[in-house]
């Protein structure tokens, strides 16, 4: 397993969250399922406490079960998706890819899932997070319209790919999505001199970088601040809050 600094890994169950400590604050990428959330913040916790953002690469329900006990971290996800949220919908319909393992075809059987509304704070398109300079969003649609990969400026570069790819022992296509021609444009398409991480696996977790790694960036992590009092961190999460909604909505408009 490549170690890269600030990147740790969290294991939920058939899907990987991600968090970043970056140097505008602490990002989890994903929060896996209900049933998981237990593994969720005892993992945080282990790594250096609560994130001060949530990105939501895409609206299904294993990338957004797990927000229950992430209550006043501010959200943040696509735009595309982030109106299904807001609508109480987890997903359009989707079909399989010739890839696609029989356990996943019998789940797309059915209506799409339903949840209760979800408020994402923090609307993404492409280009960078505001708040968190070191963070660029690549929207990268076909397994959701509103699917996002996200870029870290680390390492030489770390891609976040979310289920844009699925690891099958070698990065695959989504064996499922929206639309398979786009999302293999979308993967096509992506940055292809980083690390790549996928959310999705049924193969060993680990990055997978298709072609030579470009050279390093230079970044030097800042050293973990020590840990703030309760009080302060949640009137610093709701600056952040006012601050990233704002500057979304500017970016936007």
């Amino acid at each position: 397993m490549t170690e890269i600094p600030g990147l740790h890994a969290i294991e939920l169950d058939f899907v990987a969250a991600y968090v970043l400590d970056t140097s505008d604050g602490r990002v989890l990428v994903d929060t896996g399922l209900p049933y998981t959330t237990d593994t969720l913040t005892a993992e945080l916790e282990r790594t250096g406490g609560m994130p001060d953002l949530v990105v939501l690469p895409h609206a299904h329900g294993d990338h957004c079960g797990g927000l229950g006990p992430l209550a006043g971290i501010p959200v943040a996800a696509h735009g595309a998706d982030a109106d299904l949220l807001a609508e109480g919908r987890m997903s359009r319909p989707m079909t399989p890819a010739p890839h696609c393992p029989d356990h996943l075809r019998e789940m797309l059987k059915g209506e799409p899932p339903v949840t209760d509304p979800i408020a994402v704070e923090v609307r993404l398109a492409e280009g960078v997070i505001p708040g968190f300079e070191e963070l660029t969003v690549v929207h990268t649609p076909g397994h959701s319209a509103g699917h996002i990969s996200l870029l870290w400026d680390r390492a030489g570069g770390v891609l976040v790919v979310g289920d844009a790819a699925a690891n099958q022992g070698a990065l695959t296509a989504a064996p499922v999505a929206e639309d398979h021609e786009l999302g293999e444009a979308s993967l096509r398409a992506s940055p292809s001199s980083t690390s790549r991480w996928p959310s999705s696996a049924t193969g060993p977790r680990s990055p997978r970088t298709p072609g030579r790694r470009s050279r390093r960036s230079g970044h030097r992590p800042r050293p973990r601040p020590s840990r703030r009092p309760a009080g302060r961190t949640r009137e610093r999460r709701r600056s952040r809050t006012a601050r990233c909604a704002a500057r979304s909505a500017r970016a936007t408009s």
